[in-house]
């Protein structure tokens, strides 16, 4: 979540023109010319004193685990922890990250990667994610529960990776949001990115409700741009390779638009 997942790349030759061919298309698609100084993460924005991380299976490199009290205690005040992928994909690191974390005092959201590889999946995504969740506790109205997130963007994955998802549409989005809404009487966060919405969902103005996280990793940039209809963001992703004390991987890092108070009301607490 988010921002396209790293994946171990062999120093095989035969392998490295993909992995430079990939390389250029993420960092075209999160607004990154190739060949910039980019390829150092951005520090935090100025302007925005509360810090979050994005985790996965990813950031557990070898099965390392995260130790979310060093995370905590570096200044870390919430995360976004993967639930679940498409309609059968579950991270196996979401029961042990989500209660870690949260137990460590962070306020946590699960997300799940939407994939719309198929047409007329959202329901059924959504039955996956609310089934996982359910099952390791995740209420929506606990201390420290974040609502949902639900992760919207480019395809991540080989032979398409960088683009549109082919059955991608506003109306399958919304079955997951609805449906997800309805399960736990909290209105998700849509992840997404304004250059998606636009190139891939026809600039749709169908999520100007919902709170957002923006993916934007430029660092010529004070706050991500908004997508059509949208008056303000909740969350900006603003780097996918940052270093954390307790996260023995690089991990996306978060900046939260609000208040400490504001985060604990969205938080429950």
């Amino acid at each position: 979540m988010h921002a396209i997942s790293p994946r171990r790349i062999t120093a095989a030759a035969a392998r490295r023109c993909d992995f430079i061919l990939a390389a250029v298309v993420i960092l075209t698609t999160l607004g990154i010319a190739p060949g910039s100084a980019a390829a150092e993460p951005r520090p935090q924005p100025t302007g925005y004193a509360i810090s979050g991380v994005d985790t996965a299976e990813w950031q557990h490199d070898n099965g390392a685990a995260i130790d979310w009290s060093k995370v905590r205690a570096a200044g870390i005040k919430f995360a976004t922890v993967k639930a679940t992928r498409g309609v059968n994909i579950a991270d196996p690191y979401l029961k042990t990250d989500l209660e870690a974390a949260r137990t460590a005092g962070l306020a946590v959201a699960p997300y799940h990667f939407y994939t719309g590889t198929e047409p007329n999946t959202g329901a059924a995504q959504a039955d996956r994610f609310i089934a996982a969740v359910k099952n390791i506790g995740y209420t929506g109205h606990r201390p420290g529960d974040l609502p949902p997130v639900f992760d919207l963007e480019w395809v991540d994955v080989d032979p398409n990776k960088g683009k549109c998802p082919s059955h991608v549409s506003a109306d399958d989005a919304k079955a997951w949001l609805d449906k997800v809404q309805a399960a736990f009487d909290r209105q998700p966060i849509i992840y997404t990115q304004k250059r998606f919405l636009d190139e891939c969902m026809g600039s749709t103005t169908a999520f100007a409700q919902y709170k957002l996280q923006l993916a934007d990793y430029r660092q010529s940039i004070t706050e991500p741009p908004l997508p059509n209809g949208s008056t303000t963001w909740t969350i900006w992703q603003y780097a996918g390779d940052a270093s954390r004390d307790g996260i023995r991987s690089k991990v996306p890092a978060d900046v939260f638009n609000g208040t400490q108070s504001d985060l604990d009301a969205l938080a429950n607490r």
